[in-house]
């Protein structure tokens, strides 16, 4: 909107541009009234923009120029005294608006609104705390700029540097870092008296009710307080931590229902009845979903990975009653991806529980594993944990969504695919290196329990790589990503080499690797976004 009109290089906003901004669909011919609405509510939004300091200020009409002209009486006889007086006869003025407020102008003016918003906040608070002991206290409502400069003040909190572009000498870097600083995160730092530091990100993040104080690590065994030189900190809010763990039980009784349901006494998985089974199961002790939990399945995750989101299995094409092209293929490969979906749609959790998790999702949008103090999640661990596949735990249920593809083995044409809500096992968990290890072993030298794994690996592995090929064959965005994987694995080697450490296997710290784990991962992830 701060490029608007038919050259879209204007900073001036009128009514009539700001509602064809706000309004994609056109008014029907005739329909004045509804113009009218429309113009009336771009004008508001304009308004109520300018009152607050965001992107525009009012601008008021301007007076140019007026003309004149004799002022003439029709009156018989002597001309009238006020006969040639000149009179206004038009007055020409430069229509008003709304302009753009200047970028740095804007940026600054809304570090200083989250400062104020936080001190009004914290001032509400403590009135609150008198005579209720702290039980009322007042939430801080942040715009879309103030979530922006959370957002940022989080990454700077887990140490996110902000690098110059140029070289700076030794005793100038502090200054430079500071000025690397986006112009509302330093307005808003200064203006709380904070250090542009990660430390400063820290406090105003616990100010504004973002980021709490870890009580039991600030606590000695006695329960008295721990003196801190570091501030030992939740990056969550105590209402997230308490939905959280709510979540987490909550889950851990819907596990142990469906647990009774799944791995009661059951049919072979060869067997002709499988369908009529499977479909039983999707009933309502399973929530309407189809019943897996017989299959083995493997989840190849990184080292040092925390939760995990997706697993891999085959299930034979027979046992399904679909149509079976043995020339083809006689298997189905499986892509189950952890259903997370009740956090939107589930009632069965108190709804306000619910309503914390979605809103702390949705603000910051994704994971970080790439900050120097450690990772970011997109929920806290204890809600993460319970949302994510349980691994290695025997009898242990899993909601899903999976994938069920079947691949032609001679081409790696998909010749059919579709989703289902299921229940799956609990997957054996291997890392890239355990993968690629198992891959390529021969069978006589693995141990019993790894059987089922490389067993999965292997099928899995093979219709993978024929259908990755066929796709980029016909796809120029797969094929360009494959050149890039291969330029990175290649320096990836090169680096490692050269300084004689093997490279994480996370992607952290930009390391790389693409070993034949990497590859059946990311391989059945492409799948499932093109299926779907």
């Amino acid at each position: 909107l701060l490029k608007v009109g038919d050259d879209r290089n204007s900073r001036m906003v009128d009514s009539t541009l700001a509602t064809d901004y706000l309004y994609n669909d056109y008014c029907r011919d005739g329909d004045e009234n509804e113009l009218v609405t429309r113009r009336m509510v771009a004008a508001q939004v304009l308004t109520e923009d300018a009152a607050t300091g965001g992107r525009f200020k009012r601008r008021s009409c301007q007076f140019v120029s007026v003309s004149q002209q004799s002022k003439r009486t029709e009156h018989h006889g002597d001309d009238d005294a006020n006969n040639g007086a000149e009179e206004v006869w038009e007055v020409t003025l430069v229509n008003g608006g709304w302009i753009a407020v200047d970028p740095s102008t804007k940026a600054g003016t809304e570090g200083r609104k989250f400062a104020a918003a936080t001190a009004a906040k914290a001032s509400a608070n403590d009135n609150s705390n008198k005579g209720s002991e702290g039980r009322n206290k007042v939430p801080l409502v942040l715009t879309a700029a103030d979530e922006r400069i959370a957002h940022r003040l989080e990454c700077l909190a887990m140490g996110d540097a902000w690098k110059s572009e140029r070289p700076s000498k030794k005793d100038k870097k502090e200054e430079e870092d500071e000025q690397m600083l986006e112009l509302d995160v330093r307005a808003a730092l200064t203006n709380m008296n904070l250090p542009l530091t990660p430390q400063g990100a820290t406090s105003a993040l616990i100010q504004i009710g973002r980021w709490s104080e870890n009580n039991r690590a600030n606590e000695n065994e006695n329960g008295t307080k721990k003196k801190r030189n570091n501030m030992a900190v939740e990056p969550w809010s105590p209402e997230l931590l308490e939905a959280a763990r709510s979540l987490a039980l909550y889950e851990e009784k819907r596990r142990k229902s469906l647990a009774k349901s799944c791995f009661q006494s059951g049919l072979k998985k060869g067997s002709k009845n499988r369908k009529k089974k499977d479909a039983a199961s999707a009933g309502d002790d399973l929530e309407g979903r189809v019943n897996l939990a017989s299959l083995p399945c493997v989840c190849i995750d990184a080292k040092r990975a925390s939760f995990r989101d997706d697993s891999i299995g085959i299930r034979l094409r027979s046992s399904t009653g679909r149509k079976v092209n043995k020339l083809a293929s006689k298997w189905e490969v499986l892509v189950h991806i952890a259903d997370v979906s009740d956090i939107y749609f589930d009632e069965k959790l108190e709804d306000r529980n619910m309503l914390v998790l979605r809103q702390a999702a949705e603000r910051r949008g994704q994971s970080r594993y790439d900050l120097p103090l450690g990772p970011l999640h997109l929920l806290p661990p204890v809600a993460l944990t319970a949302l994510s596949l349980a691994t290695n735990k025997g009898k242990t249920p899993n909601r899903s969504i999976t994938l069920w593809a079947y691949i032609d083995e001679r081409d790696g044409r998909l010749l059919e695919a579709g989703l289902e809500r299921t229940i799956i096992s609990s997957p054996t968990a291997l890392t890239f290196s355990d993968a690629t290890n198992l891959l390529g072993s021969n069978p006589d030298e693995i141990a019993k329990s790894m059987a089922n794994p490389k067993a999965i690996l292997s099928v899995a592995e093979r219709n993978l790589a024929m259908w990755s090929q066929r796709h980029r064959q016909r796809n120029q965005a797969a094929e360009k990503k494959e050149k890039r994987f291969k330029t990175k694995e290649l320096i990836a080697k090169e680096l490692d080499a050269a300084s004689g450490i093997q490279g994480r296997d996370d992607g952290v710290g930009g390391s790389f690797q693409r070993s034949r784990g990497h590859r059946v991962v990311d391989a059945s992830l492409d799948l499932y976004a093109f299926a779907v």
